[in-house]
């Protein structure tokens, strides 16, 4: 297989794979003329000598090291629209008897993986497709293990398919059970090539904390921080989803004050960018210690400056709470108006809290809260019983 030179695409925080195949010795010309027969195929280029292959969107030093410069070879970048049609690998059968043996895989626009097989100068199309979806795990690791036994000192490439699939995976992960048959094999496996990729370990922390492994997830994410301190920079959007993070896992393991420090931090060193999650777990911290000023202090400072919708919703149910246990009980139901009113689906999340309820219970005593909520007041006027969760 030494025949075969994978060639990597730029795309979003993951590379996509495309591949190099070198055209048997003699046969320039007849593959020459066969190619020009082969209408609208952008994926497809031949290139002599390969020491000055420039394709879009091509990332990727080619060197007479790597090619010899008098080869010619067929190059199928990555992204192909083609799927399952018939009409691209045609194309390659078409070429097929001017290339040499190969077995490579590509990369199509929506991230499935299509392996084939160039063998005596037939195409072979192998049903290795790698799918966002947990039910072609199986496939996947099988793919793998094959790719790995094929081309066993490309741990790169490996890797990237490593880890574009964890992402797909990222929320589909809501077990310990799926945890264990899947994405834990995956994150040791990319891990063991590349242990400090922030990338990973952020999806990792936050897999972690779906599934309630808070402690863990914390250890995990303070390390995604620190791989990625090193990186740089350290004041972009994805460092700021970082922090927010480790906040949110700060709180789920009730460590409040770790997770208004955190935030803090996070805010100082990060522009919020208009994002103001981070400032919501402060929030919410800030509540689980009593500090009920400061809580409000926090959601107005949210509600002053943000324009999206969730953080808005959130700092109104936030001080409506502290509002609550401050027994200023007309504005706690005029914000949890408001709140209710922008997310319909913010009463179901917090009526599984029980803490909330007797917040409501509270709330319901005062005289005026049915009036000042109207049609909103159902929301909080429920029995723990018939609650389902959701």
């Amino acid at each position: 297989m030494s025949n075969i030179h994978t060639v990597t695409q730029v795309a979003p925080q993951v590379l996509s794979s495309g591949c190099c195949i070198k055209v048997q010795d003699g046969k320039e010309e007849k593959i020459k003329r066969v190619f020009k027969k082969i209408d609208d195929i952008s994926t497809l280029t031949l290139k002599s000598p390969c020491g000055n292959i420039i394709i879009d969107n091509m990332n990727e030093d080619i060197t007479s090291q790597k090619f010899a410069t008098s080869d010619m070879y067929l190059v199928i970048s990555s992204g192909f629209s083609y799927d399952y049609d018939e009409n691209f690998r045609m194309c390659l059968q078409k070429l097929a008897p001017f290339l040499e043996d190969a077995s490579f895989y590509i990369t199509d626009e929506h991230g499935n993986v299509h392996f084939f097989e160039m063998k005596k100068n037939m195409l072979k199309y192998k049903q290795f497709i790698i799918t966002h979806n947990r039910d072609t795990l199986t496939t996947y690791e099988s793919f793998i293990e094959y790719y790995q036994q094929t081309f066993p000192k490309n741990k790169t490439i490996i890797f990237q398919l490593l880890k574009s699939y964890l992402f797909s995976l990222t929320g589909d992960i809501c077990n310990e059970d799926e945890y264990k048959h899947s994405y834990e094999k995956m994150i040791n496996a990319a891990l063991a090539i590349q242990p400090n990729d922030w990338e990973i370990l952020h999806h990792h922390g936050v897999v972690l904390i779906d599934i309630k492994r808070y402690k863990q997830a914390i250890a995990v994410i303070k390390k995604a921080i620190r791989s990625k301190h090193i990186e740089k920079p350290v004041d972009d959007y994805d460092c700021l989803l970082i922090y927010t993070d480790l906040a949110h896992a700060y709180v789920m393991d009730k460590q409040y004050t770790k997770a208004i420090a955190c935030a803090d931090k996070g805010s100082k060193i990060v522009p919020n960018r208009g994002d103001y999650r981070l400032q919501e777990k402060k929030a919410y911290a800030l509540l689980a210690l009593k500090q009920f000023k400061a809580v409000i202090e926090t959601c107005d400072e949210i509600l002053k400056r943000s324009r999206k919708k969730p953080d808005i919703s959130y700092a109104y149910f936030n001080k409506a709470c502290a509002l609550i246990m401050l027994k200023q009980y007309n504005q706690a139901a005029a914000c949890l108006t408001a709140a209710f009113t922008m997310d319909t689906y913010l009463p179901k999340i917090a009526s599984n809290d029980p803490e909330n309820l007797m917040l409501y219970k509270k709330l319901m005593r005062h005289p005026n809260t049915k009036s000042i909520m109207g049609s909103t007041y159902e929301f909080i006027n429920i029995k723990p019983q018939n609650i389902r969760m959701v």
